[in-house]
């Protein structure tokens, strides 16, 4: 059985200020400079991630969805495991539907691992080689899919990001 909740928020904007005085960041810059395109946009919508991570040590997964480099709606999911990230994809695609999005970022966290021919189909969770890593994605309906990824360092309390790798025109499963 699985169980679903979805639950709306609204944000006044006392709490978007609370919000951005935690993370001393100017909300100005968070989908990039005006005018911005689709990568722009996540390329500042990941060095925000990378604020709110090392603030809080961790980032939710959250999927923003764009029509013509505009916001039009945004929704953070949490997958208990791999049966539901299946139902998440479903769920995306009918949101992109209903918004008309023709771009999608989603932000979080990952495990990745590198593939061992031993055992194709293990996991990056199961694998003793995993790492951590903020990832975000963009895919959009009429380009090539980009990738920003940040290694996750822990080391006790402290937490620290790796510079930010790019990777482009891959299979974006997820999606």
């Amino acid at each position: 059985p699985l169980e679903f909740e979805r639950i709306e928020h609204k944000i006044d904007k006392d709490d978007a200020e609370k919000i951005f005085a935690r993370y001393d960041h100017d909300s100005t810059s968070m989908f990039g400079p005006e005018n911005a395109n689709e990568e722009e946009i996540a390329i500042a919508l990941f060095n925000t991630a990378r604020k709110v991570f090392l603030k809080d040590g961790y980032h939710e997964s959250i999927f923003l969805l764009f029509r013509q480099s505009k916001p039009v709606h945004m929704f953070p999911v949490r997958a208990e495991n791999q049966t539901q990230k299946y139902f998440i994809m479903r769920t995306l695609a009918h949101e992109v539907t209903k918004y008309g999005a023709d771009a999608v970022v989603g932000l979080g966290e990952i495990w990745r691992a590198p593939a061992n021919p031993l055992n194709p189909y293990m996991r990056a969770v199961d694998s003793p080689e995993r790492e951590e890593a903020l990832v975000a994605e963009l895919v959009t309906k009429n380009g090539s899919p980009v990738n920003f990824t940040a290694t996750i360092k822990r080391d006790g309390e402290n937490i620290t990001l790796d510079e930010t790798e790019i990777l482009r025109d891959f299979a974006a499963f997820l999606f």
